[in-house]
């Protein structure tokens, strides 16, 4: 059952949100002090920044004094007010994962993968669509989850991109995994991923029917750790057709669970987006569609009675 926050709450959710999307580069760690520093005869400002290790490192702004360090300086007022605005949302029972996501989400951010039409899915998809919506997390809902990111058919990636991707695939402990359709690794991404393709199968790098997630995309906002951060989630109905499919899986050990969390999303976008599940399931992979179609469980879930029609005639 979905249980809805305060109208306060969400409203509080709401302008931190529309306050987060105006950056464009967030911080990584805590701020601290400027220092000046002479280089050559030159006077340059530094910002100290407190990282995940405790370890405190230097940040070069630029010049002492010119308007290239002020600039690069303002960065840091995400600093100012994310944490505590983070700590109130959380109090409210709005959903945020651990500090040790923060570094990989805030660099694929302030790499602009987002804008190449790169796409956070798996379980934070579905927990940071329940945010949008204001609805409370499960109970069950994990602190520290692995981040999963789509990227789409024909993406733009830059060499900064790749080297930042395949740096993520090849460590072992990373918490980034990155996923792509075997189709588009053969034709566009193989010489650009630096690994063979028998360890990226190691890595679960594959994912079936991954088109479905990353074609249609929306703007919302990730809580991590210490920050609000601008990301791409797959439409929240094809969420909810994803979810359904894999409660249907009969080796999925969260089978129950996901049927839950896609009644909490289904009964959610039934009154807040009525026509939002019916649309979703036009475009559902033949896979899906025939496993649903024939679950006669499909009938007591939202929007099930138009989408069955729909996914007959598939």
């Amino acid at each position: 059952m979905a249980h809805r926050l305060a109208p306060d709450a969400i409203q509080l959710y709401q302008d931190c949100a529309a306050k987060a999307q105006h950056y464009l580069e967030l911080p990584f760690g805590k701020p601290g002090r400027i220092l000046k520093k002479s280089v050559y005869g030159e006077k340059f400002a530094y910002r100290e920044v407190a990282v995940l290790s405790d370890d405190i490192r230097l940040r070069k702004l630029g010049p002492l004094g010119s308007p290239i360090a002020e600039a690069a300086d303002t960065v840091f007022h995400a600093s100012t007010w994310m944490p505590p605005a983070i700590e109130q949302l959380k109090s409210h029972g709005f959903y945020a994962t651990a500090r040790q996501l923060e570094e990989p989400l805030v660099n694929c951010f302030n790499l602009g993968l987002f804008d190449t039409g790169a796409v956070l899915i798996g379980p934070l998809a579905y927990l940071f669509w329940l945010n949008e919506f204001g609805i409370r997390p499960p109970d069950h809902a994990p602190t520290g989850p692995d981040l999963d990111l789509a990227l789409p058919e024909q993406v733009e990636l830059s060499d900064a991109h790749v080297a930042f991707l395949n740096k993520c695939i090849k460590t072992s402990n990373s918490r980034l995994h990155v996923h792509f359709e075997m189709a588009d690794y053969t034709r566009y991404l193989k010489d650009r991923v630096k690994l063979p393709y028998q360890a990226l199968v190691k890595r679960h790098c594959f994912m079936a029917n991954l088109h479905y997630l990353t074609q249609e995309v929306r703007p919302a906002i990730a809580l991590v750790g210490d920050y609000l951060v601008p990301v791409k989630l797959p439409a929240p109905g094809r969420v909810y057709w994803q979810k359904l499919y894999w409660s249907r899986l009969p080796d999925n050990p969260r089978a129950e669970a996901d049927r839950q969390e896609a009644l909490v999303l289904g009964a959610t976008l039934q009154r807040v987006l009525p026509d939002e599940i019916e649309a979703a399931a036009i475009s559902l992979p033949s896979q899906w569609a025939r496993q649903l179609s024939a679950d006669t469980k499909l009938l007591g879930m939202p929007g099930a009675h138009g989408a069955t029609q729909l996914l007959a005639v598939e």
